[in-house]
């Protein structure tokens, strides 16, 4: 059974405001009435107030010139809805502490699943009592509820006893509609439209609603949508439909957390809570046969800012000495503050990985092809996994096209068997192949000598010829759009502005080649191709030479 906790924070942008101004004189003390307003289609509006100013009967979206007049003494300041977002936002990454499943509500509370994270705590009741302090600490005025359903939760947060002990504001599971039933229909989440129709039928609390007849019910509203969208929050409310929510960081069953008594200020102890952390993820993907393809380190700071380095690699993982390696190389110059009472492992990406055998009976090549993909992991993350790759197959028998470049983080594709030649290839290819001059005995019979780069070369073997047509189905005319499909480029070539290695490669598609391999008088070994065929010979042009490879 899923559990929520609702964070209200009833005086947040205020609040907020003090936190981000560095002058503190600047704003007026808590004593006098402070609004800060916000300009509508009504002229200035009242956004929030502070407590002194809701004591004054001022009201959120009253016109600031009734405001003033009610208050003459009331002091404003526009309100900085932007910089409320993004500083929630931040607040709700820095709650990742408490769960990874966490994303703002509102524009004024947070929400977190806990289901998976309360043990971590002790119980329900301490994980509250932890949320509370720490948000008291942050300077921030905090209500909390916890439910089964987000709506009971939020219902707690908002019109829960106001200072009752944390045991009061955690809803037991499966008895949401006991506990919230005396609640107002305001705590439905329902428009003000909403709660007055309602108020006006008699139904001034949950219970009542939930007490009638659906069919009576809706009969009672002018429309089907309105009676709908209340039934619809109270269903909600008593986890009878599940709400969709979107979190704000990925959330995995995989991750570690070490807490500190006190504030970690040292180098040596954030390498051994690495060492720890790592340790217990890889067991736990160990457990599940799962290897991690990304891993995330989350650093929480004392003050409560937060740091987070992630890495990856290019094949599944779960040695904890790799997870090390990866992660020391970036932790190094991570500011610890006033100190670190944090720290999370989380294996955002993950997949099957089944045991590896590790002892002498395992292969030369299966310890190779590790130490190889480790290698990998050093480098990308070392510089930058934009700047390191490796070849991924295409679906094509054309040689510059059957492979492509990819990030080399990105999972493996293995080479179809059908793809895989029969015939030789070399391990260099020219990026475009270059032109040669060749004599042959006959038109289209293996050559006997050839020019390149201005050095004649007498060819005293030759292999071949392997031939390879155009792809036509990339010529066939789409029906829809009545252009070619990519590659059909014959008729309008001459009319594009491509670079030199472009028109090269662009003529050659279109023309039947025949590969040769062939052997120079100096041991040189060369793959060279023939672009058309005579019997295909227009008056424009004749078949061409090209170099394209060599071997090693």
């Amino acid at each position: 059974m899923k559990r929520y906790v609702s964070v209200w924070l009833p005086h947040w942008p205020i609040e907020r405001l003090k936190q981000a101004t560095t002058d503190i004189e600047s704003l007026p003390p808590d004593s006098a009435p402070f609004a800060l307003v916000e300009s509508t289609e009504k002229g200035l509006v009242l956004f929030a107030l502070n407590k002194r100013a809701q004591s004054l009967k001022l009201y959120h979206g009253q016109r600031l010139p009734d405001a003033r007049a009610m208050v003459p003494s009331l002091q404003s300041a526009p309100a900085q809805r932007e910089r409320d977002d993004r500083t929630l936002k931040a607040l709700a990454h820095w709650c990742t502490r408490f769960t990874p499943a966490v994303n703002t509500d509102g524009n004024a509370g947070l929400w977190l699943e806990v289901s998976t994270s309360t043990h971590l705590f002790g119980n329900e009741s301490a994980l509250l009592k932890d949320i509370h302090i720490r948000f008291r600490k942050l300077g921030f005025t905090v209500r909390l509820g916890l439910a089964d359903s987000l709506g009971g939760a939020w219902a707690m947060a908002h019109y829960g006893p106001m200072r009752a002990p944390m045991e009061q504001r955690i809803v037991a599971p499966g008895a949401t509609l006991n506990r919230l039933g005396n609640f107002p229909v305001a705590a439905l989440r329902l428009g003000e439209d909403s709660i007055q129709l309602l108020k006006r039928l008699g139904l001034k609390r949950i219970k009542q609603l939930d007490s009638l007849p659906r069919p009576t019910l809706k009969r009672r509203f002018p429309s089907m949508t309105d009676a709908d969208a209340v039934l619809h929050r109270l269903d909600q409310l008593l986890g009878k439909i599940e709400e969709p929510r979107k979190t704000l960081l990925p959330t995995t069953n995989y991750i570690a957390h070490i807490a500190f008594p006190e504030p970690l200020i040292t180098t040596e102890g954030v390498d051994t809570a690495l060492q720890t952390l790592c340790h217990e993820l890889c067991g736990k993907l160990q457990k599940d046969e799962k290897g991690a393809r990304q891993i995330i380190l989350t650093i929480y700071r004392t003050d409560g800012s937060l740091t987070s380095v992630e890495a990856g690699t290019s094949t599944p993982s779960r040695k904890p000495d790799h997870f090390v390696r990866l992660l020391n190389e970036k932790i190094d110059t991570v500011d610890a503050g006033f100190g670190i009472d944090l720290m999370t492992l989380n294996a955002t990406v993950h997949e099957p990985l089944q045991p590896s055998q590790t002892t002498l009976a395992e292969t030369q090549t299966g310890a190779q092809q590790t130490d190889a993909a480790e290698l990998i992991d050093r480098l990308t993350n070392r510089l930058d996994k934009s700047r390191v790759f490796r070849l991924s197959p295409q679906e094509s028998y054309i040689p510059e096209r059957a492979q492509n470049r990819v990030p080399a983080l990105e999972s493996l594709v293995h080479w179809p068997e059908k793809f895989v030649p029969t015939v030789r290839r070399p391990l260099l290819l020219l990026d475009p192949p270059e032109a040669i001059k060749v004599i042959a005995e006959i038109p289209e019979g293996p050559p006997l000598s050839f020019t390149w780069r201005r050095v004649y070369r007498r060819v005293v073997h030759a292999e071949g010829p392997e031939r390879i047509s155009p792809e036509w189905w990339l010529e066939i005319p789409d029906e829809a759009s009545g252009n070619r499909r990519q590659g059909d480029q014959e008729d309008q070539g001459d009319q594009r502005d491509q670079s030199e290695g472009d028109e090269i490669l662009a003529a050659q598609d279109r023309k039947t080649r025949d590969y040769y391999f062939v052997e120079d008088e100096m041991n040189g070994c060369y793959w060279i191709f023939r672009s058309g065929l005579y019997h295909n010979v227009s008056h424009r042009t004749l078949p061409q030479w090209y170099l394209q490879g060599f071997f090693g």
